[in-house]
């Protein structure tokens, strides 16, 4: 299993200033100040951000007392776009960025060996010391305890307290995480941090955002949020009183935040009668590497093998099971199949073949 080793390419910051590179860091230990789970790639697919330690009560929420004479504030945006913030009936502000389930995007463009979409941001409050050597200092575990496949980095830019966009301007600097395959639905991940190899410019070590030392291996539970189906990567939602029409040799693809087990199943009918299909990860065409974020559905015949859908009004319904065992969710809706064939058409099932080939 292969972990790659953690960068810090503090050669690479410029000091600013002169005498002593560290003038303008705060004062004491370096610490640990949130723990972000959001979109890897500045324009992901969602747009989805939240604070592992940003719990009631801590200087982080945001879930401020408000009334009409004080209402909410909202510091920030996320791609561009403000979070509801609201007073609710309590007289409490929400908080977007609150612990909770932890929000997963699928990769950006489903190609073979691209990073999983969402990344891990451990952040604090000044920059490290460039003396930090290559050693794993990062770590995250699966539920079993083995360790996630992932590239650590290190981004010596951002501010930890001030963001104008929490995904296009991510809070820093910070220890990223940004595992190989996308993390799976409904499951639990530990972030394993070393402390005793953490340390500023000046030498100070690891405390929490309180101030507290950090000795030893410091650890942090999240788990995932459930499958849901992601209007923004599916090529045919069904589920919308929309229209979706589609030609008799192409597939619906439905796509979600996590990958979907093999077990997955949907039926269809037209006019009431039962139409055979088949439920796949995508294979990119080349059968490689299933994309089991992308689910495909396609026609089949007596024999089990691809086939055209005939003409007609079809309804079509899926019970999609999440990877590794984290719950299922039920996708149900309906599209028509109309007109001929095109040569080249990207959404031909000859484009999405079934891997293993039936």
């Amino acid at each position: 299993m292969r972990h790659k080793l953690l960068a810090l390419s503090f050669a690479a910051v410029a000091f600013v200033g002169c005498g002593d590179p560290s003038h303008d860091d705060p004062a004491g230990p370096v610490k640990l100040m949130r723990i972000m789970v959001q979109d890897s790639q500045p324009f992901g697919a969602r747009g989805v951000a939240m604070d592992l330690l940003d719990v009631p009560g801590s200087a982080l929420s945001t879930a401020v007392a408000c009334d009409a004479s004080h209402p909410c504030f909202v510091p920030y945006t996320m791609q561009h776009i403000e979070p509801a913030l609201t007073c609710g009936q309590a007289g409490t502000c929400n908080d977007p960025l609150a612990a909770g389930l932890a929000p997963l995007t699928p990769p950006e463009t489903h190609r073979q060996g691209e990073a999983g979409g969402t990344q891990l941001r451990l952040v604090f409050n000044k920059l490290l010391g460039d003396a930090i050597k290559t050693e794993v200092v990062l770590e995250v575990d699966d539920a079993s305890g083995a360790p996630v496949t992932g590239l650590a980095e290190w981004d010596p830019s951002g501010a930890d307290n001030i963001s104008s966009d929490v995904i296009l301007i991510p809070y820093g600097p910070a220890l990223i995480f940004k595992p190989d395959a996308p993390f799976q639905a409904g499951a639990t991940y530990t972030i394993k941090l070393d402390a005793n190899k953490i340390f500023d410019r000046a030498g100070n070590p690891l405390a929490d955002q309180n101030g507290t030392l950090i000795t030893g291996t410091y650890t942090k539970s999240f788990t995932t949020e459930g499958l849901i189906m992601l209007p923004q990567t599916t090529r045919t939602n069904v589920t919308t009183a929309a229209a979706v029409t589609i030609t008799p040799d192409e597939i619906l693809q439905l796509g979600f935040n996590a990958p979907a087990a093999a077990s997955t199943a949907c039926t269809a009918t037209m006019g009431g009668a039962p139409v055979a299909v088949k439920a796949y990860a995508e294979g990119g065409g080349s059968c490689a590497a299933n994309d089991a974020t992308l689910v495909n559905i396609v026609a089949v015949d007596g024999a089990g093998a691809p086939a055209d859908w005939a003409a007609g009004d079809y309804t079509v319904s899926c019970t999609v099971d999440a990877a590794g065992g984290g719950g299922s969710t039920t996708v149900s809706g309906s599209f028509s199949v109309a007109g001929t064939a095109a040569a080249g058409d990207p959404q031909s099932r000859t484009q999405h073949p079934i891997c293993p080939t039936s």
